[in-house]
């Protein structure tokens, strides 16, 4: 059991790794406003996302198993409670796997909010742009917009 999560965790950490690379991706388009570009990335990002989810299912599934849980239970678990229970070599790997989802979750969340930012400034601006062309009337060149 505890080598299937350790499997599980391998691949959540590769979807976070994933998740992150279309992040920085997304943040160059963001700069570039390249929006076909961001509306790319966004499928794809969801598409990692719903892989994600999956992946976390499977993990509680195992947690409840093993550790005889019930869902909200297994929800609820931390991998540092898991460790309480592990020692010698298994107890070191299990916690450079935590360290290591919790370095990439980090960034990533930093990423996400740096973009979420950048979103915004640039929607802003297009609504400063367009505030310019109609002069707060809905009006360019004396034609309605």
């Amino acid at each position: 059991m505890l080598k299937n999560l350790f499997e599980y965790l391998k691949i959540e950490e590769k979807l976070i790794s994933d998740l992150l690379m279309l992040a920085r991706k997304q943040q160059s388009a963001l700069l570039d406003y390249d929006m076909s570009a961001v509306a790319k990335i966004a499928v794809a990002q969801e598409s990692v996302a719903r892989k994600l989810k999956i992946q976390e299912e499977e993990r509680i599934k195992l947690l409840m198993d093993w550790l005889e849980l019930g869902r909200k239970d297994a929800l609820s678990i931390k991998l540092s409670m898991i460790e309480g229970k592990l020692s010698g070599e298994i107890l070191e790997q299990l916690k450079t796997k935590r360290e290591s989802l919790r370095v990439s979750i980090a960034e990533l969340n930093e990423v996400n909010k740096a973009n979420q930012i950048l979103a915004n400034r640039g929607k802003k601006n297009v609504n400063q742009m367009m505030g310019l062309f109609t002069s707060g009337q809905n009006r360019v060149c004396n034609v309605v917009v």
